[in-house]
């Protein structure tokens, strides 16, 4: 079973101001972006955009969006309602400045605020990364060789077993154990291991930092 012919409402044809400004408008807001219609750039509006309208009772300047468009609204001076006119008059009327340099500042503080501080955390992740790698190729944890190494595996391999036991007797096992004291090698890896780690941790911090500045760049642009 069919059903009736569909009708399609071409919006090109209607002008964007006089739908929006009739009493179809606060259905329109909701469903639709004016920068969705096709038309000249005039069409497009700011919807963060206030307007001073005077009140034709007491003179009084009220702060109206576009969004009021064709609508009412009450005067808080002298309580009388004023009406709203459409769009073109609405844009023919100044700008709310204090609205407009309340947002602009506020924008404009967040955005700086966030760009200064990811370019300082990355400088000085940076510079701490750079200054803890410097001093990491500095350390030497290379295990020294052994003096005449050759000779004394030349000795061990020739000497007797009963002969070693009495080297080791007499080397070893009479020296006094006492605290453990660790090598100048040992000492410089565990630095070596803790300078990488304050690396990793600084160039971390370096990219979050980097990452903040070209986000707060890139929504300043999009805005």
């Amino acid at each position: 079973m069919s059903s009736g012919p569909s009708h399609q409402v071409d919006l090109c044809c209607y002008d964007v101001e006089d739908v929006l400004s009739s009493t179809l408008g606060p259905r329109f807001w909701s469903r639709l972006e004016v920068s969705s219609f096709p038309g000249p750039s005039k069409n497009v509006i700011t919807m963060a955009q206030r307007h001073l309208l005077p009140c034709p009772h007491c003179e009084t300047r009220l702060s109206i969006e576009p969004t009021q468009a064709g609508q009412t609204t009450g005067c808080p001076e002298c309580s009388q309602v004023v009406p709203i006119p459409t769009l073109r008059k609405i844009r023919e009327l100044p700008l709310d400045e204090n609205q407009v340099a309340e947002s602009t500042a506020q924008w404009s503080f967040e955005r700086r605020s966030m760009f200064a501080g990811g370019l300082a955390a990355f400088l000085i992740g940076v510079g701490i990364t750079v200054v803890f790698l410097l001093l990491r190729s500095q350390l030497d944890t290379e295990i020294p060789p052994i003096p005449e190494e050759e000779a004394f595996l030349a000795i061990v391999e020739n000497t007797p077993i009963d002969g070693l036991w009495l080297k080791w007797k007499e080397s070893v096992r009479s020296t006094e154990l006492g605290d453990w004291v660790p090598s100048p090698v040992t000492i410089a890896r565990r630095q070596a291991r803790l300078y990488l780690q304050i690396s990793i941790v600084t160039g971390v911090i370096a990219l979050g930092g980097l990452g903040t500045s070209v986000f707060s760049l890139v929504s300043q642009r999009k805005s």
